[in-house]
């Protein structure tokens, strides 16, 4: 308890007497705010990992994407170059029938 009058005497002499006490809430504060900082820095740098985390799995997700875009196009192109081979060669058997055909026909007129 501080006393009713605090002249500089009787100050010296409540911290004389209860410098333990205060040495010891002064360090337990200090302390108490080293481990908040610590803390809110480890909270920091968990959020700050997880950021990094989060960004490196949405980029390999869009690497993905893309690869998978590109796969696909190139299946088109194939798939696209395959039907072109198939009216290729349907074109072919059509004028085939169709000479062989007219060549009946010019037979049988003869």
């Amino acid at each position: 308890r501080l006393p009713p009058r605090l002249s500089p005497m009787a100050l010296r002499a409540f911290l004389n007497e209860n410098h333990r006490l205060l040495s010891f809430a002064s360090g337990t504060v200090g302390a108490f705010a080293l481990i908040v900082i610590g803390t809110r820095q480890a909270t920091h740098d968990d959020i700050v990992k997880q950021e990094e985390r989060t960004t490196a799995m949405e980029q390999r997700i869009r690497d993905d994407s893309i690869a998978m875009e590109q796969r696909m196009i190139a299946m088109e192109q194939k798939l696209s170059q395959t039907m072109s081979m198939i009216f290729g060669f349907s074109q072919e058997i059509m004028d085939q029938k169709l000479e062989t055909h007219k060549q009946e026909e010019r037979s049988r007129l003869r």
